[in-house]
């Protein structure tokens, strides 16, 4: 029996290309971060991590190509929605996984066993560009995977604020008569404060 070593060589790197046609970036995950406790998502294998809060868990991540989902839960699953429907996401399922595939940038609801109190989020992004200068004395930069607690920061003219994926910013930023100012990244800005902050309140009353 003959082999042929240059068929052997081409398959390994159409696979290889396969393989690398997607492009993903997971993004660091805070020690302090609250994990989900029901679900679980992976990424073309790779875990990514599913943050807990009270209406949904929810889970980030940028790419381009074409990459596999697999989401885990602890219950069993007998029914399953994935919104908006007009993004005809196809997925199968089992009693508890549940596997998709996406090639492009979506914003997904997964919506279980016909309820809609605790869906999976998903914001599937597409590589970020033109990152702002860490440095730059007009910027001000949150750094992924870490928590800051700022309570409340007051943006003056010519402000840029980024928030890094994996980066948790608690507090609230208020950008008010201002020019050439903005609030970017992909990290998350958490303003539970909210409820329990007295000058903060009492502004967004003044607002409302």
């Amino acid at each position: 029996m003959k082999i042929n070593i240059k068929s052997i060589i081409f398959i390994g790197f159409v696979f290889y290309g396969i393989v690398l046609s997607a492009q993903l970036e997971i993004y660091p995950v805070p020690l302090d971060a609250k994990a989900a406790p029901d679900y679980k998502v992976k990424i073309n294998g790779r875990e990514n991590f599913v943050y807990n809060s009270e209406p949904a868990a929810f889970t980030f991540f940028s790419f381009e190509g074409q990459i596999e989902l697999e989401i885990e839960t602890t219950f069993d699953v007998k029914w399953v929605d994935i919104r908006p429907k007009s993004d005809n996401i196809q997925f199968v399922y089992t009693a508890h996984k549940i596997k998709l595939s996406i090639d492009k940038p979506v914003q997904l609801s997964v919506e279980l066993n016909g309820e809609c109190t605790r869906p999976l989020y998903i914001f599937a992004d597409p590589p970020e560009n033109n990152k702002p200068d860490s440095s730059a004395s007009n910027v001000i930069y949150f750094k992924g995977g870490k928590i800051y607690d700022i309570g409340t920061l007051r943006l003056k003219n010519n402000k840029t604020v980024y928030i890094e994926g994996g980066a948790i910013v608690r507090g609230v930023v208020i950008a008010e008569q201002v020019e050439k100012t903005a609030i970017k990244g992909r990290g998350i800005i958490d303003g539970n404060i909210l409820g329990y902050n007295k000058e903060i309140s009492n502004y967004v009353k003044k607002k409302m």
